[in-house]
């Protein structure tokens, strides 16, 4: 049963395309905000998005880039707008496929499913990760560390899952709030340095994985994919 995330502001149409997708074996969640959205994407570990052209509280080609930046996920925008540009102007923030309404309920699963099947064939960024003895399950938001689960709140997995899946790569805090929350709010970023914080702690008590997660100084945080012993 595959993740779908649906983005748009008309909750009732929303609500049918929910219903109308469970009859057909896929597992949707809704937002009704786009400046939710990369919260909720989060959250749902959506394998494909449907994405409202004019979501409220913030334009769609913006979300639409907020979510390519954080993942190769399919996004499959809705528009009422028929002319080329905007169709342009889509795809070039990394849409996959745009799709004009009115349109048929069985036409847009099947383009739905068309995008996923080619997803299938397409090496995507998993939902678990390893990394010696750390495993990381973004289905499950569960973690492990040499067999044994690590005990993590909500923010604390979110917090770890963002920073293994660019593990090698330096992550700002604000790039980290971004992600985690869609927000990238200055008085918020302290927060992140409260979850790192309580996330070595406890990856400190399960082995030596807190070696993992480094500080650069003036830059943001890095997750170390290889660590001496590990």
């Amino acid at each position: 049963m595959a993740k779908i995330l649906l983005i748009a502001g008309d909750l009732t149409q929303s609500d049918r395309m929910a219903a109308f997708l469970a009859q057909h074996d896929f597992d949707p969640a809704q937002v009704s905000r786009g400046d939710l959205a990369v919260q909720a994407f989060r959250r749902h570990c959506a394998e494909i998005v449907v994405l409202d052209a004019s979501p409220p509280g913030r334009d769609g080609l913006k979300v639409c880039r907020d979510l390519r930046a954080l993942s190769a996920v399919p996004i499959l925008m809705l528009s009422d707008i028929r002319n080329g540009q905007a169709q342009v102007q889509a795809l070039d923030a990394g849409a996959d496929d745009y799709v004009v309404r009115p349109v048929s309920p069985h036409v847009l699963l099947a383009r739905i499913r068309a995008l996923l099947r080619r997803r299938n064939r397409s090496p995507l960024a998993p939902h678990r990760l390893a990394f010696g003895e750390l495993v990381i399950d973004c289905e499950q938001r569960l973690a492990w560390q040499r067999g044994a689960e690590v005990a993590l709140t909500t923010m604390e997995f979110e917090v770890l899952w963002a920073l293994a899946s660019e593990a090698g790569r330096v992550l700002s805090r604000q790039a980290l709030m971004l992600r985690l929350r869609g927000i990238s709010n200055s008085d918020q970023r302290s927060n992140i340095d409260a979850w790192v914080s309580r996330l070595r702690r406890k990856l400190e008590a399960d082995w030596h994985a807190s070696s993992r997660i480094k500080t650069i100084r003036g830059e943001g945080y890095l997750f170390v994919p290889e660590i001496e012993g590990g």
